[in-house]
């Protein structure tokens, strides 16, 4: 239970570090209050990090034996402890129908689509299931392609496969490599845009996928994720100037 503690928090920790911080930054230069911030911040982030990295990740390294993420083998970095707490900690099931069951999508790769978004799709970060559960192709999950430059974070996404959200890069994985991939539709509308009455997801002008799935000669499998939009409470400026200012930078 503690591991998973750890491992949720250094994980939205992550998620949220590359843009939180410069933020804590101006604000220790502008005020005293901003400076005692920051610096609680970056305590309680390299306790977890401290705890997570000479304690939680030996264990689980050696629990599974392994001696740290592989540079080729993606679908082995997607057991990532992190991920594995994700999946127990919010308690997931997964309901399909029998159309797709295996054989039915062994030959070729398959384009997952997943709404709604809401603050975070941890639905969609059980990535072995992705990977084997419908046939035996790696899965890539998509993401804002600034994301993929960001230190720290890039590093754990590229060895866990993500792949830039741009058509060029969808079509090469599913054609080239021939392996899955994973989009999530609505992406930054469906994380500003929620409502913890009504299940929203923002797809209508979301149609280029079915361009790129009869460019490459790929199915589609439509998933949804109910909870994500009630996991947390969204909290956004009534002005949509976050929304706009995140559209206008993609992330």
């Amino acid at each position: 239970e503690l591991e998973r503690i750890i491992g949720i928090s250094l994980w939205m920790v992550g998620n949220v570090l590359p843009f939180v911080l410069p933020l804590f930054i101006l604000a220790s230069i502008l005020t005293s209050t901003g400076l005692v911030l920051l610096k609680a911040f970056l305590a309680y982030v390299a306790v977890l990090a401290s705890l997570n990295k000479f304690i939680f990740a030996p264990m689980f390294m050696k629990r599974y034996k392994r001696k740290q993420l592989s540079n080729t083998d993606i679908k082995d970095n997607q057991y990532l402890h992190t991920e594995r707490n994700n999946q127990k900690y919010n308690s997931l099931q997964f309901v399909w129908p029998e159309s797709v069951n295996r054989p039915a999508l062994n030959d070729k790769p398959v384009i997952f689509t997943a709404i709604p978004h809401g603050a975070v799709p941890l639905g969609i970060t059980c990535y072995p299931v992705w990977s084997k559960l419908f046939n035996d192709k790696l899965c890539h999950w998509t993401c804002a392609p600034v994301v993929l430059k960001l230190p720290i974070v890039s590093s754990f996404m590229k060895h866990m496969g993500y792949i830039p959200a741009k058509a060029k890069h969808i079509v090469d994985t599913l054609t080239k490599k021939e392996e899955n991939v994973g989009v999530v539709l609505d992406g930054i509308a469906g994380m500003f845009r929620s409502d913890k009455n009504t299940e929203i997801a923002n797809i209508k002008q979301r149609k280029g996928i079915i361009k790129i799935a009869l460019r490459a000669g790929v199915p589609i499998v439509p998933t949804y994720g109910f909870g994500h939009t009630s996991l947390w409470k969204i909290v956004v400026d009534p002005f949509g100037i976050l929304e706009a200012l995140s559209l206008k930078l993609d992330i």
